[in-house]
């Protein structure tokens, strides 16, 4: 999962989004997930992984497809 997350965020950096938007991996076997309710109310429904959110909201579930997450992204 974080080799997927790092060529996403390698995709969007390229895209010059380094500066417009704020990633952050969370792995839901290995860290605290206090805080994090909304996105555990998600995991606890069974979509299968990596589950992205954008301000706060599910977007994808499974593999990204990363064009489509960076014309969601340039947006706001």
């Amino acid at each position: 999962m974080l080799e997927m997350f790092e060529e996403m965020n390698e995709f969007l950096v390229k895209k010059g989004m380094k500066d417009k938007v704020n990633v952050k991996f969370i792995d839901v076997m290995e860290d605290d997930l206090t805080g994090y309710e909304n996105e555990v109310d998600i995991l606890n429904q069974g979509y299968p992984l990596p589950i992205t959110f954008i301000e706060k909201q599910a977007a994808f579930a499974g593999k990204v497809d990363n064009q489509k997450l960076y014309s969601i992204l340039k947006r706001f």
